[in-house]
């Protein structure tokens, strides 16, 4: 039986931080009794990795830490990443044409909509930060 599950938690943002949060998503997930295979399982931890790996890749910089909160419960699961750079992502529908770049905001915005899911960018109130959020049915 599924249980409300939780998980609020900062990382420093180097490689080794998205590698821990996937393995606790997936972990979190398995308690839920939701197996990788799973079409809306796969495309949170998916989204996970990629959002986490863009923090470390893009915004370090300015935010050597990055949040994450991750949910599971009945109507699904949701993630939000939030880091203080003050780049906003848009939602690209294609990657970069040059190949610099684009491919893994394209790929969880694909992977989210191909199971019904949704994506959005909150900017910060003073705009120096944002919290890309993702929402994912279990149906």
């Amino acid at each position: 039986m599924m249980t409300a599950f939780t998980l609020e938690t900062t990382l420093a943002a180097v490689p080794a931080s998205v590698t821990q949060v996937r393995h606790e998503a997936a972990a979190a997930a398995r308690e839920q009794g939701l197996d990788r295979g799973h079409p809306a399982v796969d495309a949170w931890l998916v989204a996970l990795s990629e959002l986490a790996s863009n923090c470390v890749r893009h915004a370090a910089a300015t935010s050597p830490t990055f949040d994450v909160r991750l949910a599971i419960d009945r109507s699904g699961l949701t993630l939000a990443v939030h880091d203080r750079h003050p780049h906003l992502p848009t939602a690209l529908s294609e990657p970069h044409a040059d190949d610099s770049g684009g491919w893994g905001l394209f790929l969880v915005r694909q992977l989210v909509t191909d199971v019904g899911g949704q994506t959005g960018v909150n900017p910060d109130a003073d705009a120096q930060g944002k919290t890309i959020l993702v929402q994912l049915p279990l149906t």
